[in-house]
């Protein structure tokens, strides 16, 4: 069983979105005012898109049967594939919410591609310095999440050679 065109495509989109917004995330940070603040507002509106995404894929993953990892692997690889996917899942949606109520809390407000923007309606900044600790954590959680997905799937594909890989692809 491969997973569906659906599933394929909101999985690299997100992937590739999630990457660029980390690497962006710890860039802009040392960038000059000007930019750092259009850099800022894109983040954020990305952001949103991505908690969008993270919404249908969730739905999509409930609704849909997904391929079972492969027979004759090892139950600590089945555990740790199924315990990584979880907390991908967790950190897909701690990573905006948290930054989220970061700008809300800091009394700022959040654009969305210069569509609309989601004013911030109260300002309480221990709790947005709170939510920025997350953000930061969070962040770093993630990339190790990703790095031991992508390694995962490369074990499937180069050691045990199986079609865990090739299936979304």
């Amino acid at each position: 069983m491969k997973y569906s065109f659906g599933s394929k495509l909101i999985h690299w989109v997100m992937s590739v979105m999630i990457i660029a917004m980390l690497c962006v995330g710890y860039l802009m940070q040392s960038m000059p005012v000007p930019q750092k603040f259009t850099v800022y507002d894109l983040h954020k509106s990305f952001g949103i898109l991505l908690l969008v995404f993270f919404v249908i894929r969730l739905l999509m993953r409930l609704k849909n049967k997904y391929p079972e990892i492969p027979e004759g692997t090892p139950k600590i690889i089945k555990i740790l594939a199924k315990t990584n996917v979880v907390f991908l899942y967790l950190a897909m949606l701690m990573m905006p919410l948290s930054g989220f109520l970061m700008s809300i809390l800091s009394g700022r407000a959040v654009p969305f591609f210069g569509i609309f923007e989601i004013p911030s309606f109260i300002t309480y900044k221990p709790l947005a310095n709170t939510f920025y600790e997350t953000h930061v954590i969070c962040s770093f959680i993630f990339i190790a999440l990703i790095i031991a997905h992508i390694a995962g799937g490369l074990f499937h594909h180069f050691i045990l050679k199986d079609n865990v890989l090739r299936r979304m692809l």
